[in-house]
């Protein structure tokens, strides 16, 4: 009997669709609500240890906690994450949004960081480590948070660990190992100064109330829900999306990954391109003008942002600030002087939708026809086009076939194969209902 033979055994059982909707109702995880196989597969262990599966259902239905539902969460869970994920935002962190949280809490003193689905731990000590390396002068004397959490036990139990091997460290540069980190025998230990002021608690986005902040006035600077929102559904976004709102202080900075902007946040949240990047911020009741100081007592530079991805020139910058009809202009003239090159009708795509959704998809096409292989272009195709949703899921899929989860998508900000084939195959299940 094979893995595959007993997932399918048990996608048959007649208790398992009341199984699969506990499970997407205790972790929010929509991803899973079109792959009852590949659920099957991650709960069959779950169900060999801790009995039939409607008895599996009964406890996530009672909300019910302990050794069963533990695993049943872990076992769904999507963990993929490492150290300085997505650079730009970090440097961003960095050079804008600590700097501009710690004037603004100068007549308290005080700093809270809320890093929600923070998984083993990875993002949840990136910050610590770039706060302490941006602004470690200033903060002396200060009441500092720094909260992890996240839904899946065994993974906090490695992020209160503090130990990782190789690969969690892969996008760390050496000198930022060298001082961050020690040798613990195969592993690599985070350094106690790293671990100031940082907490990991269990923590539920979709049924609970965000956890409290210390500050006066209640409310943390930052939150950082990266790669969470995409595995939901529309009304479950939503729902998050406006407790993380409630969870800010006024004037305080999301953090969302690179595929995660969308209406629930527009809705709630002012889009500021950085460099490389956007984040979101609160709305203040009264606006305060000029833009934040630099980071004041630096002791080293901020965490430096990946390579450069190949990219037409000046398009990447007028895209992050928001300048679509400019970005446009620049776009046509890249297509006329290089018309043979997919990644110059991507990008004019991008500019145009703020326009045309029609031109832009149609810049799509030509970018897919000069590139069969462009996942990208393929992706936002199915978003621009749902009554095709499922002909551009089936081209998306082609093209990251073979390759790994962890892999990264080109001209992806970060995204990886995993991440996208995830996010399109729940865009195209939205657009099918």
């Amino acid at each position: 009997m094979t893995a595959y033979d007993d997932a399918a055994r048990l996608s048959g059982h007649p208790a398992f669709r009341r199984l699969a909707a506990a499970v997407v109702a205790r972790t929010g995880l929509a991803y899973w609500c079109d792959r009852p196989v590949e659920l099957a597969q991650a709960l069959v262990p779950v169900v060999r240890r801790f009995g039939e599966p409607d008895r599996l259902a009964r406890l996530l239905e009672a909300g019910a906690d302990g050794e069963a539902v533990d695993a049943a969460v872990e076992a769904v869970t999507v963990g993929e994450t490492f150290f300085m994920r997505y650079g730009e935002q970090f440097a961003a962190l960095a050079g804008t949004v600590l700097p501009d949280r710690i004037r603004r809490r100068a007549q308290e003193h005080c700093l809270a960081v809320w890093s929600a689905g923070c998984s083993i731990g990875a993002e949840t000590y990136s910050v610590a480590m770039t706060l302490y390396r941006c602004c470690v002068a200033p903060l002396a004397g200060w009441r500092l948070r720094i909260l992890g959490t996240d839904i899946d036990p065994a993974a906090l139990a490695v992020a209160r660990r503090g130990e990782y091997g190789d690969w969690a460290l892969r996008g760390v540069a050496d000198d930022l190992r060298r001082d961050c980190f020690h040798r613990s025998g195969d592993r690599w230990r985070i350094e106690d100064v790293y671990r100031r002021g940082v907490e990991f608690r269990h923590h539920n986005l979709v049924t609970q109330p965000p956890p409290s902040a210390p500050c006066q006035g209640g409310g943390f600077d930052v939150v950082l829900c990266r790669n969470v929102l995409m595995y939901f559904s529309p009304a479950t976004r939503a729902g998050v999306a406006a407790r993380l709102h409630g969870a800010l202080a006024e004037g305080g900075w999301l953090v969302v990954g690179p595929a995660e902007a969308g209406p629930e946040l527009a809705a709630l949240f002012e889009p500021v391109p950085l460099a490389g990047c956007t984040l979101f911020r609160k709305p203040a009741r009264a606006r305060r003008a000029g833009p934040p100081p630099p980071a004041p007592g630096r002791r080293h530079p901020p965490p430096p942002p990946p390579s450069p991805r190949p990219q037409p020139a000046g398009m990447r910058a007028l895209l992050d600030q928001g300048r679509y009809a400019e970005a446009a202009t620049v776009g046509s003239l890249r297509v006329r002087s290089a018309p043979m090159d997919a990644a110059a009708h991507y990008h004019q795509a991008l500019a145009l939708e703020a326009q045309s959704s029609d031109r832009a998809a149609a810049a799509l096409e030509r970018a897919v026809y000069l590139d069969p292989g462009f996942s990208l272009a393929h992706f936002h195709l199915l978003r621009l086009r749902p009554r095709e949703a499922g002909r551009h899921l089936h081209a998306l899929l082609a093209s990251l076939a073979g390759r790994p989860d962890d892999d990264a998508v080109p001209m992806g900000d970060g995204l990886t194969v995993g991440e996208l084939r995830a996010v399109a195959t729940r865009v195209a299940g939205e657009a099918r209902k």
